[in-house]
């Protein structure tokens, strides 16, 4: 009898063995790197930047150090995009390697990661990458101020000490309407004698110059002083504004439809909520060096330009909401080596469309798109 007890009892603890070792818990992994000698960060367009100095070393390694990952799916199967970090030791050899994909994401190691405690500062990250912007626009912005002045210059607005003038007069504000967004430009140091509209097509070329109302510039006024960041000085500052952000647009449209935090990636965005059931946001890809607009419709079907596609180039990309449901990016290129780029999708009620013609890199506009999805909920 007691051989049959104990045999029993070892058989229910061999059976607890073998089941705990079967409900393993979640993996995680907290990073650690002692002494490195220099960091590197990379862009997604492949640009990397060494960073040497300490204290931006030390804020970055504390950042991620200070974080607890748990490892989720596989990364293999996804285009993935974001900025590369890598950690190396005094023998320039590479200690560690992650993509932060956004502030609680990290691919490492072929699969995804996301932090359980704390947040990862993008902010760092993008002032280093800027660095790498900077570096490539400043041999543009000369030539970009001179092409503008001379643009200017053809409908009688001259330039002189900071202060613009039309057909002699000091101006007070320009409105340059753009085709997705309009620029102001304000002389903050005095109300100058006119105001003024440039007016452009649909390809950016200015097709005349008329004088704004007192209606308008006292409606121009409160959006051109809420939106400049410094009206101090003797100059003319500029100013874009969006009637609407991503956080108010959540409350109305049902769904908070987010561009990626990457400043170095994503500039000049721009929200536009049409109507109730219509979202248009306008946006700049450095990356894929093209002017972009996300349409997003609900219950009803997108107003598509009327292009032409090259369907032996159509590609499919697939990302994950945050509630796990699969999303498949249709992607379509122009025929006869246009550089449209289409990428279609769909999430419940909702569906999307990101346009663009590129001159650069096109992979960026699908990975714009799984950005998006990836923050769905």
């Amino acid at each position: 009898m007691k051989k049959s007890i104990i045999a029993g009892l070892a058989l229910l603890c061999v059976c607890m063995i073998i089941l705990g070792g079967c409900s393993s818990a979640p993996e995680t992994k907290t990073f650690s790197f002692e002494s490195p000698q220099k960091i590197t960060v990379t862009s997604i367009s492949g640009e990397k930047k060494e960073v040497t100095d300490e204290d931006i070393m030390q804020q970055i390694t504390d950042n991620i150090t200070s974080i607890q990952f748990e490892r989720g799916e596989s990364s293999e199967d996804t285009n993935g995009f974001g900025s590369m970090i890598s950690w190396y030791d005094t023998n320039g050899d590479v200690m560690e390697t992650i993509s932060v994909m956004s502030n609680d994401t990290i691919i490492y190691n072929s699969y995804f990661w996301t932090a359980m405690n704390g947040s990862i500062d993008i902010e760092v990250i993008n002032d280093v990458l800027s660095t790498i912007l900077e570096a490539n626009q400043a041999g543009e912005e000369d030539w970009e101020d001179k092409a503008l002045l001379e643009e200017y210059a053809a409908y009688g607005i001259e330039k002189e000490d900071n202060f613009y003038y039309y057909q002699g007069e000091l101006v007070y504000i320009i409105k340059d309407e753009r085709p997705d967004s309009s620029v102001y430009r304000l002389n903050t140091d005095s109300k100058g004698a006119v105001s003024i509209k440039v007016i452009r097509n649909a390809g950016g070329e200015i097709t005349s110059v008329t004088y704004m109302t007192e209606e308008e510039v006292a409606k121009a006024l409160p959006r051109i002083l809420g939106g400049a960041s410094h009206l101090d000085g003797a100059s003319m500052e500029e100013a874009e504004y969006s009637d609407i952000n991503a956080e108010e647009l959540a409350d109305t449209f049902g769904i908070m439809v987010s561009l990626p935090e990457n400043t170095t990636w994503i500039t000049d965005s721009e929200y536009c909520l049409v109507d109730e059931n219509n979202l248009k946001i306008t946006y700049h890809d450095t990356v894929a060096d093209a002017d972009c607009t996300l349409l997003v419709a609900k219950n009803e079907n997108l107003n598509l330009p009327d292009n032409e596609y090259d369907e032996t180039l159509n590609e499919s990309w697939e990302g994950k909401t945050i509630s796990g449901q699969n999303i498949v990016v249709k992607v379509q290129h122009g025929k006869n080596d246009e550089n449209m780029v289409l990428a279609t999708w769909e999430y419940n009620e909702y569906r999307f469309a990101i346009i663009g013609e590129v001159k650069e890199i096109s992979e960026s506009i699908p990975k714009v798109a799984l950005s998006i999805i990836y923050k769905l909920d």
